[in-house]
């Protein structure tokens, strides 16, 4: 077999491990790096990020020249086409740079010159530029070998077949870490010349003054980094990474697929929001940032889309789940509201179930019952009277009058119908308790709105993670019958059917990416662990207690730190926060892949939900030992901790024990997940479909339900939230949360987050839809009602699957070009319009 003229390396480091002895032994002193998929990597398909400029400059266009008739994508070929001709015309290869180009693609897309067709350009351009700079990430093995190279004296240049030109390339370069590293830039748009032709390389000997041997250059491409250099003499050396070149493959299709199905686009973000290869961090912020990351940031985004819908002036984030979801908000924010529209006001919101349960009290009657018990499986006097925050010794001597002896012990099945404790509920001391407590709370929440501006507009939002709207309902029932009550939206991750049951036209409540009156099937599995789904952006401080007010105005008061309960819950704040970072990152390079593709909410919820499932259904065992263990805290006046579930593993034959673990625990999938058996987890998912779905003779939303509402009227050293009061209190939030990230870092273990952020994977996906598959049959069979798919489908992913392995290329090309009405000419010069080196 002949030997080929250029050497071939696995990977970057075996590369590196090469070269450097090389230099030594021959004394070469200039390495030529090529730059894209070599020195930087994208996180998107390169014609995919044309096609977000693309649909920039459709959006711009009317501004200037009336309505855009002509598609961007085919102005672009057009314009390309024309100058590559006359570049021909003089002897050069077939290439221009994009300062070149954009001017002629603005007046082709207007059907000729116009007002404002230069500033246009040059915008256009600066958006092309800022989206390449926000898509690329270094390779830091090639980052530390051209440091490296740099300090002995080397002199390093870049050889890029780019139509960008070197100064859009050197602000990528600097944005990755390359500052100041490169001596030389040779770029095929700026010369018209390139490396496919060989020409490129001849410039770059010419103008260094070296022969071919005096030259070692680096990178991905065969023909146009291995053979073309090695015919002028150049010393090449090839770096194939296949893992990387899969995920190339992967991010062609995805970004074909989601030109013809909008849906897909929320695959394309999550690719596009997978760490770099230099980024570090622990495997609970991987985590947070592949899985927890889509879930709740597609949450925020439809939240914003719905503010801009209905015009509502402020958002107001309830405590404590709402620190991490309005730092979502904020940074969402300028991607959905235009430049010059009004903006809605996001709030931290210091309210309870507790505070509200309390100033909204009329008496102890049915409804304060409910509430209550609600809370805690433990039905005892303590347990009923905890949200009056009643001391132990005074509510013991109280209910000695009426000959209850134990404030502690059950009470019995038939309590509701049971004399004594009616006496107790009627009780004058208990009465006055409730009065006194009631108008106290009553009065300071409601200055306490004031000063927040609650009031100040006709419609405000009102958002949490879920699930009934106790907390939404109660703080209504406090200022309903003001007449500067506003309409009030609550926007909830989820609800159930009690969400249903309270929301009225002036008390609005709706769902995002799951509701209980639906089957869909990877949105229901919220409802089977909804204390892991508050867990997980639970803010570092406690439950809000009360109100008071310091002088400065009405502050919320925090359960105190060394409250048993809090002290529990302190041991957790640490894994989440580390959580929280991984939902922060995912949420900043989501805004990013929102502004270049210009997606909505719509778009990205279906692979939210597919990701609730995975996290809920499917948990590996790490995630299951993760989130076991977390304290689940009453914050209804009790000090009640439990356990998310028994994080011990029980082996399969011991049904009866097993079954009782299952019956205790919160999360019955995480026990599940304990067996380290995948198969044992696909039985567990269809058999807990077919107990949760009702017959089919029973409704799945009984009751009074409103359908619209368009008609109603217009142990470490902690900050002391308590110390706090006003526009401190998010600074305070901020700072705790960063004690608390410091410490799960210390605590962790650190790994390359791009092996632990990838997108769902096939298999992920194919045991998930096999079991919906198996639980809509087992459904048919049983006379209940029959879930249905919301997620992606799973032809998408075998598509990928394929795409990725490298497999039928030419079928699924031929079904793409089909799919997207193409014609393979467009899509060829479009592609060479778009060159880099991996094409």
């Amino acid at each position: 077999m002949r030997c080929k003229p250029y050497k071939i390396f696995p990977d970057a480091t075996t590369l590196a491990s090469y070269l450097l002895p090389e230099l030594e032994r021959t004394g070469i002193s200039l390495v030529s790096f090529d730059v894209f998929d070599t020195l930087v990597h994208r996180r998107a398909h390169p014609d995919a990020i044309v096609w977000g400029v693309a649909q920039w400059l459709a959006r711009e266009m009317p501004c200037f020249r009336g309505t855009n008739q002509l598609d961007p994508l085919e102005g672009r070929h057009r314009a390309y086409v024309r100058l590559i001709q006359a570049k021909a015309a003089l002897g050069l290869d077939l290439d221009v740079s994009l300062d070149e180009l954009v001017l002629p693609w603005v007046r082709e897309c207007a059907g000729g010159a116009f007002e404002g067709d230069e500033s246009l350009a040059r915008k256009l351009a600066e958006v092309e530029s800022t989206y390449e700079t926000a898509s690329c990430f270094c390779n830091p093995t090639f980052l530390a070998l051209a440091t490296e190279l740099k300090k002995r004296g080397i002199r390093l240049v870049y050889t890029s077949d780019m139509y960008l030109g070197a100064k859009y390339i050197d602000r990528i370069l600097d944005a990755c870490g390359y500052g100041g590293v490169f001596d030389g830039r040779y770029v095929s748009g700026d010369l018209s010349l390139l490396k496919r032709t060989g020409r490129l390389f001849d410039a770059v000997l010419t103008n260094e003054g070296l022969n071919g041997h005096e030259l070692f250059h680096i990178g991905d491409s065969e023909l146009s980094d291995g053979v073309r250099p090695a015919e002028k003499g150049i010393r090449a050396l090839v770096h194939k990474e296949r893992r990387l070149v899969r995920r190339h493959r992967r991010m062609a299709y995805d970004y074909q697929r989601a030109k013809v199905e909008r849906a897909w686009l929320g695959m394309l973000v999550a690719q596009f929001a997978e760490a770099g290869l230099d980024e570090r961090g622990t495997p609970e912020e991987a985590y947070g940032r592949r899985v927890l990351g889509p879930i709740f940031t597609s949450f925020i985004h439809r939240l914003l889309e719905r503010c801009r819908e209905e015009n509502i002036g402020k958002v107001f984030f309830v405590a404590r789940e709402g620190y991490v979801l309005k730092r979502l908000f904020d940074q969402l924010l300028p991607q959905v509201f235009k430049d010059g529209e009004q903006t809605p006001i996001g709030v931290y919101l210091g309210v309870s179930r507790l505070t509200t349960f309390l100033a909204a009290m009329r008496g102890f009657s049915l409804r304060e019952i409910a509430a209550s018990f609600n809370n805690t499986g433990h039905y005892s006097i303590g347990n009923l009277f905890a949200p009056l925050q009643i001391g132990d010794d005074v509510l013991l001597r109280i209910a000695r009058k009426h000959g209850f002896e134990d404030i502690n012990e059950p009470l019995p099945p038939f309590f509701m119908q049971w004399p004594p404790l009616f006496r107790l509920l009627e009780d004058s001391e208990i009465q006055s308790i409730i009065r006194s407590k009631s108008a106290e709370t009553k009065q300071k929440l409601e200055l306490y709105l004031e000063e927040l501006g609650f009031f100040d507009h006709d419609r405000v939002a009102v958002v949490d993670v879920g699930w009934s709207g106790q907390t939404q309902d109660n703080l209504y029932s406090v200022i309903k019958d003001r007449a500067d009550c506003p309409q009030i939206f609550g926007m909830y991750l989820g609800t159930t059917l009690a969400a249903h049951w309270r929301k009225t036209p002036a008390n609005w409540m709706e769902w995002t990416l799951a509701d209980s009156c639906h089957l869909g099937w990877s949105g229901k599995t919220a409802f089977e662990f909804v204390q892991g789904l508050e867990a997980v952006v639970r803010s570092p401080h406690g439950t809000v207690v009360g109100y008071e007010d310091d002088g400065l105005g009405i502050r919320p008061l925090f359960k105190a730190d060394n409250d048993p309960s809090r002290r529990a819950e302190l041991e957790d704040d640490p894994m989440l926060a580390l959580f929280q970072q991984g939902i922060m990152d995912y949420g900043r390079l989501y805004s990013h892949a929102v502004a270049m593709f210009k997606v909505n909410s719509e778009d990205t919820l279906p692979y939210a939900r597919m990701m609730l499932d995975r996290m809920i259904r499917f948990p590996r065992l790490e995630e299951a030992r993760w989130f076991l263990p977390i304290s689940n805290v009453s914050d209804l006046g009790s000090s009640e901790v439990y356990k998310l579930g028994v994080h011990e593993g029980i082996p399969l034959w011991q049904v009866r024990r097993l079954h009782e673990v299952l019956q205790r625990s919160f999360w019955r999938y995480g026990v599940v997940a304990l067996r380290e058996s995948w198969l044992f987890q696909w039985l567990f998912a269809v058999a807990a479909a077919l107990l949760t779905i009702p017959p089919k003779h029973q409704r799945l939303n009984p009751g009074i339900v409103f359908g619209q509402y368009d008609t109603v009227l217009e142990e470490h050293e902690r900050p002391d939230l308590n110390r706090s009061s006003g526009t401190k209190l998010l600074a305070v939030i901020e700072q705790s949360h960063r004690v608390q990230l410091q410490v799960g870092k210390r605590r962790g273990r650190v790994v390359c987050l791009h092996d632990h952020t990838f997108p769902l994977s096939f298999l992920e996906v194919f045991r998930s839809y096999t079991a919906f598959k198996a639980a809509c049959l087992m459904c048919r069979l049983a006379g209940r009602h029959v879930p249905y798919q919301d997620g992606l489908s799973i032809w998408g992913w075998l598509g990928r699957a394929a795409a990725q392995l490298g497999t039928l290329k030419q079928a699924l090309q031929t079904i793409r070009l089909a799919s997207c009405g193409s014609s393979p000419r467009s899509v060829s010069v479009q592609s060479s319009g778009r060159r880099t080196e991996a094409s």
